[in-house]
């Protein structure tokens, strides 16, 4: 299987930056005991902690594309930091009084080991999966919403009173007993008396899929996966069955059962090369204002499956989502841009761990 260009590129730049990264750290811990087996544990607590904050210091210089493949082999690293770290102690001292071990180190980062890891993770992911895989997207944007208050009632108790009397019967003998009764009186305000659900109107949204989906497919390239959006099969009749899967979820949300076995089944009987199939979709929702920032915020709900056409027939995998993510911003639109941001970066880490397993 091919890497893509970006891998390439990450494999160099990684590779040449052969200098060595030195920091300086420390890390304070509080103790109830410092004697015996206890003060042993401390030292080490406080130690380990300095050593991993050179690490963390370290990879904060990484670019984006870099820390991604670190996220996935960090328990690794720290698990065995000694592998890919050279931590020494400059200084300790123990504060009796207030019951707190400081300790002072040096770390040095041991690139080459390191670099080496993440190089061969990002090959071992990709080397995993054989085959292209093709992803089918969508983005509904909400057009229109349409609340129903509830009918308010409101009970207000007067001060007027009535007369009232009632003739009672004791041995032959009537009584009549007059009383006062208080009165109330109920009023409704607004509202329906009938039940209805907020009516929210959504469409396909262009813009919103191609930024969606650009981003997901960068992610999986630079990943070492050669990834293909369904229209880039120049196969009409592939293409008119997704022109008929955007009209579905328009009207209801979700495509027809059939309909999406279709355009799989197609697939893998007219693409060979095409091993997985990723349907994914970003409903993005009405704007709300974050409480704490008073930004405005959107949310972008991401749902999907994974499915394997290697087989006799099309296997899912896994499903994904509904997962929900959220941007904010100054206006709507960054807060939609973030939002799509978040929704495409974390769903394809999400696929591709799930491809990687």
């Amino acid at each position: 299987m091919k890497f893509s260009i970006l891998y390439i590129i990450f494999i160099a730049a990684i590779s040449f930056n052969t200098f060595a990264s030195t920091y300086k750290e420390s890390a304070k811990v509080t103790y109830k005991k410092f004697s015996g087996s206890k003060k042993q544990e401390v030292i080490d607590q406080a130690y380990n902690e300095a050593c991993i904050k050179g690490l963390k210091k370290h990879t904060n210089t990484f670019d984006e594309k870099t820390f991604q493949v670190y996220r996935q082999v960090k328990n690794q690293i720290e698990d065995n930091l000694f592998d890919y770290i050279i931590c020494d102690i400059l200084d300790q001292n123990q504060d009796k009084k207030a019951k707190t071990f400081t300790i002072v180190v040096k770390v040095e980062i041991l690139e080459r080991d390191l670099n080496a890891l993440l190089i061969e993770e990002t090959s071992d992911t990709s080397s995993a999966i054989k085959s292209e895989i093709v992803i089918v997207p969508f983005a509904l944007e909400v057009t229109s919403a349409q609340s129903f208050d509830v009918k308010e009632y409101n009970r207000k108790d007067t001060s007027n009173s009535e007369n009232a009397s009632q003739i009672q019967a004791t041995d032959g003998t009537e009584t009549i007993s007059n009383s006062e009764v208080a009165t109330s009186e109920t009023t409704t305000s607004g509202g329906s008396d009938t039940i209805k659900s907020d009516l929210i109107q959504s469409s396909f949204s262009e813009d919103q899929t191609n930024n969606f989906t650009n981003a997901i497919i960068n992610d999986f390239n630079f990943k070492g996966f050669e990834m293909t959006h369904v229209y880039d099969l120049f196969d009409d009749d592939i293409s008119d069955i997704y022109d008929q899967i955007i009209s579905e979820i328009e009207e209801g949300g979700e495509p027809n059962k059939r309909t999406l076995s279709k355009i799989k089944g197609l697939i893998k009987k007219y693409h060979e090369d095409i091993g997985y199939f990723i349907y994914a979709k970003v409903f993005i929702g009405r704007k709300s204002i974050d409480q704490s920032t008073g930004n405005v915020r959107i949310s972008a709900q991401v749902t999907g499956e994974i499915v394997d056409l290697n087989g006799k027939r099309p296997k899912i995998i896994s499903a994904v989502g509904p997962i929900v993510y959220s941007g904010l911003g100054e206006d709507q639109d960054v807060a939609k841009a973030n939002a799509i941001k978040l929704a495409s970066k974390e769903s394809a880490q999400e696929l591709i761990n799930i491809l990687g397993n």
